[in-house]
């Protein structure tokens, strides 16, 4: 049934609808009303879902043309969201446009349709309205009614004066007509039209693609049928088709001349007897209707014989049933053609072999075998194979039209005439071709490479053989050219892919196995022998387990099965194998499930790795987690790591004890500035981690315990970097010196006694010897000239002596008193230059970013050398510092451009009271920076210059910047 355009309308608008419907050419348009108060009496919707379901179901459009007793609808979602609804309005706006009627609305006027108002005394006695409720109700919002007049109902204007006089309002009437509600109706029509047309142009293109894919299929089997020299094959091929094409219920063949009554069918056994064909022969119809009406049967024929009878029964085409009939009364045609070959093949083979046949019977043959030849010609022009024949000299004479496409000809005569020796790529090849021809009189899919004018290469397989002449001469060549290019480049491409797999797997290091079914190896690459010392041959037939120790095979074989049995990849099973010369090495396995084509499941294909370094290298580095753990566990000192956001993310257990928290987990997560008791100190810290390279070892400061109580620490750590080399936090070891610092302070107080007591008794001293040698110089004047003066002058002599020697331990008791620090050596230098102030002298420092380990007092050693330039250098105007880096360690060098040391004193210059001057000379200038293992030497030049190389370790500078 055609689909219709249905205007579904409220009863008042079906007088317009109609008019509408009968002046347009809407021939597939149909009106159908519902009751009035449709948009507001929710039980009407029953009806008109009724009505819409009836019409949507039969695959109508539906046009909603809501209504006409109101200005809105409440539709249901259901119907509103069914593809099939059209909605163009409702009310007023079907004869005006929209802005009109809101224009009016905004005016106070109520626009009423015809049709509601030959209703009006119905619709108010329903409501229950009388004419002074309608006259408030009306005249608190509207100033006049509006009929929209559509011009096809008499008798109108009586009836609006009664509602007038009902409401008390004014009224008039406003000829609209039916222009405006046509052109909707129109418009919408048009576009179900259009889209009616469009749907019907897809199911023409589409039955059109059927029918070329069809027809395709029908001209491709016509072409092979040739090639198919057995009668069954071709009926059961025959029948193949028809089913695709027509998809019957059933197709079936009753041979006419099988000597039996075997019937050919699909699906098998579906004609049970012969008696389905038996209706009776027309050879004036092409295809005869069976009794059911649905049945067709073709007589099969080729030249006035019937060779079969064909049934075609149920066909599912129902848009072109006739055409796909006559295709197939065709296709029983060329059936009967293509038996007729098959049957010529075979009476031509058995009269090859029965050469003392009646000479009538030969003559019979060859006039069948002339119109076998009739056929055959037609079938060779229409087949996709390329059929030829040449002379003896190689000349083609023959060829189907298919031939242009191996040679790239316009037409087959281009073909003919030519030498075929232009067509092979290869000379060699034909030569080969024609001695295998010689040898066995034919070939069959012999193999051969030729070329087309532009000079690419084909990829062909000939059957051919000598054809004869009427006395049995050989005449020349003839067969059938298949090209198998495509199959070919596939082939080639399939035989490089597995060139490239073999030389993975034989390059590989890793043992690549296939398994059956079973468990057993069916494939086992070469590194087997390298990974397990056997052989591949060896491995074949044997399963993984085989080569494993008991407990190993079973406790893996517990691991596997339910992948075998699930048919599931596994990867990453470490097993344990004993290699052939019984040594142990660890693999790691991984496989995937094998299926045929047809989804049957024939085992795994896999890969082995050898992982026993790697697994000893898992194992040494457990065993250093455990120790390094142990360490960590039992270590006295804390060990700490702090994560880039400056929280503690890890601390040994010692750490409770130290900082007197009941666990680690107290400790862990807390931000570690908390822990410090003056946190300025931790930026001073980090500076000094950054400074150093990136270590710091032994640096002092306070930290504070969870009881608030303070105590020092002495910390060696290093910063930690992420992959990219930027921070990620702090690591290190916190050690209690408090004991320590407690010792050092008594230590130092110890030593500030010992030094005052020395000062004192210094002072004592000094002032006893002043005493003595001043009597002594007393007694000497008074015994001059007698023989004691001699002995007063020595005694003076002692006593001198004895006052430098308590003088000098001024000078050194205070080295050694403070501990070494680290020290900026620029600023040291320009410490001692501001406590000498040299007046006129040019002093250049280019000592920067070096800070030397170092004794306090090491100023003093910068202070002495520039001193004793300025009290012996007699012309020094220059003094400087410079810096260079050797093996070994840093030299700090000084000079300046005086008169120089003479090569004498050079050898006393460090001993403990040589100089010109008192005090300690440069003895002291030595003693200091050996403290930290600094030495110091002079290499100067006499009358140019002093150099005083001093060289600080290694161990003992560091690099500020």
């Amino acid at each position: 049934m055609a689909e219709k355009f249905i205007v579904l309308c409220c009863e008042n608008l079906k007088p317009e609808v109609d008019a509408v419907l009968a002046s347009e050419e809407m021939t597939d348009a149909e009106a159908v009303a519902f009751p009035f108060h449709c948009g507001h009496v929710r039980s009407v919707w029953d009806t008109i879902k009724e009505q819409f379901g009836q019409h949507a179901g039969a695959g109508n459009t539906i046009c909603l043309c809501g209504c006409g007793c109101a200005n809105t609808m409440d539709i249901p979602r259901d119907v509103k969201d069914n593809p099939s609804l059209v909605l163009i309005g409702s009310g007023a706006s079907f004869f005006l446009p929209e802005t009109l009627v809101e224009d009016f609305r905004k005016q106070g006027s109520y626009l009423i349709l015809p049709g509601w108002l030959m209703r009006w005394k119905q619709n108010a006695a329903s409501d229950g309205l009388d004419s002074s409720t309608a006259r408030q109700m009306f005249g608190e919002s509207l100033k006049g009614i509006v009929l929209l007049d559509t011009g096809i109902r008499a008798g109108i204007g009586p009836v609006l004066a009664e509602f007038s006089d009902f409401t008390g309002l004014p009224a008039r009437t406003l000829p609209v007509g039916l222009a405006h509600f046509r052109f909707l109706l129109n418009a919408e029509y048009r576009k179900w039209q259009i889209g009616q047309e469009k749907r019907s142009c897809f199911s023409s293109l589409r039955l059109a693609e059927k029918r070329v894919a069809d027809y395709s299929m029908v001209a491709d089997l016509t072409g092979r049928l040739i090639a198919i020299h057995d009668e069954r094959t071709v009926i059961n091929h025959v029948l193949d088709l028809i089913v695709s094409i027509c998809s019957p219920k059933s197709v079936g063949f009753l041979p006419a001349d099988l000597g039996s009554v075997e019937i050919l069918s699909i699906p098998p056994n579906a004609y049970p007897s012969p008696a389905h064909f038996g209706q009776k022969r027309d050879p004036a119809q092409l295809y005869f209707l069976n009794e059911d009406g649905d049945s067709y049967l073709f007589f099969v024929e080729s030249g006035g014989i019937l060779i079969g009878t064909l049934s075609v029964d149920h066909v599912s085409i129902p848009e072109a049933r006739d055409e796909y009939i006559n295709l197939t009364h065709f296709i029983s045609q060329i059936a009967g053609l293509a038996i007729t070959i098959a049957r010529t093949h075979t009476n031509l083979s058995l009269a090859m072999k029965a050469r003392e046949m009646e000479i009538a019977e030969r003559i019979r043959a060859e006039l069948a075998l002339r119109e076998s030849e009739e056929n055959y010609r037609s079938i060779i022009e229409n087949m996709q194979d390329i059929f030829y024949r040449t002379d003896l000299e190689g000349t083609i004479t023959m060829v189907s039209p298919n031939g242009i496409r191996i040679g790239g000809y316009d037409s087959p005569d281009s073909l003919i005439g030519q030498n075929v020796s232009v067509l092979y790529a290869d000379p060699v090849e034909r030569d080969q071709f024609l001695a295998a021809l010689k040898q066995n009189g034919s070939v069959y899919a012999y193999p051969l490479r030729l070329k087309d004018r532009l000079g690419k290469t084909r990829h062909v397989t000939s059957s051919s053989h000598f054809y004869r002449d009427a006395r049995g001469s050989i005449r020349g060549i003839e067969g059938v050219i298949h090209d198998v290019t495509e199959r070919v480049n596939a082939e080639q491409a399939l035989q490089k892919s597995e060139q490239k797999f073999r030389s993975l797997v034989e390059t590989t290091n890793d043992f690549i196995w296939e398994i059956d079914e079973t468990g057993a190896y069916v494939y086992a690459s070469p590194q087997v022998h390298g990974m397990l010392g056997y052989a591949p041959d060896e491995v074949i037939g044997r399963t993984p387990f085989d080569f494993m120790p008991q407990d190993e095979a079973e406790r893996v074989h517990a691991t596997f099965y339910p992948f075998m049995a699930g048919h599931l990849p596994f990867s990453a099973i470490e097993n344990r194998n004993l290699r052939k010369d019984g040594r142990e090495v660890v693999l790691e396995t991984s496989g995937v499930p094998v299926f045929t084509k047809d989804g049957l499941f024939t085992g795994f294909r896999g890969i082995d790795r050898d992982i026993t370094e790697r697994k000893r290298t898992e194992e040494a580095l457990q065993q250093s987690e455990e120790r390094y753990r142990a360490i960590i566990e039992n270590l006295q000192d804390v060990y700490f790591r702090v994560d880039r956001e400056n929280c503690i993310t890890m601390a040994s257990p010692s750490a409770t004890t130290m900082f007197r928290f009941h666990s680690v987990q107290d400790i862990v997560g807390k931000p570690v500035i908390t822990l410090w008791k003056d946190p300025a100190m931790r930026a001073v810290f980090l500076d000094t981690l950054m400074a150093g390279g990136g270590d710091v070892h032994d640096w002092e400061t306070e930290f504070i315990k969870s009881d608030g109580s303070a105590f020092w620490v002495s910390i060696s750590a290093r910063l930690r970097l992420d992959t990219n080399g930027d921070f990620d936090g702090t690591e290190g070891i916190i050690r209690d010196i408090s004991e320590r610092k407690k010792i050092e302070d008594a230590l130092k107080e110890a030593m500030r006694k010992l030094n005052m007591l020395s000062s004192i008794t210094r002072h004592d001293i000094l002032n006893q010897i002043m005493g003595l040698r001043t009597y002594l110089e007393l007694s000497m004047d008074d015994l001059k000239g007698t023989k004691f003066e001699e002995f007063i002058r020595k005694e003076d002599q002692a006593a001198e002596a004895i006052q430098r020697q308590i003088e000098f331990t001024k000078y050194y008791q205070d080295i050694g008193v403070n501990a070494p620090a680290w020290q900026d050596t620029g600023e040291v230098i320009c410490e001692a230059l501001s406590q000498l102030n040299p007046t006129g002298i040019d002093v250049q420092v280019d000592v920067t970013g070096i800070e030397m380990f170092a004794d306090p007092l090491i100023v003093k050693v910068f202070f002495n050398l520039m001193e004793n330039s300025l009290r012996h250098g007699e012309r020094v105007t220059k003094m400087a510092f410079s810096q260079k880096e050797t093996d070994a360690g840093m030299v700090i060098v000084y000079e300046d451009n005086g008169v120089g040391i003479s090569k004498e004193d050079k050898q006393k210059l460090f001993r403990r009271g040589f100089g010109k001057h008192t005090g300690p000379g440069l003895f002291l200038s030595r003693e200091i920076p050996a403290i930290t293992g600094i030495m110091i030497t002079e290499n100067g030049q006499l009358g140019k210059s002093v150099q005083f190389e001093i060289t600080v370790p290694k161990a003992g500078y560091r690099r500020t910047g």
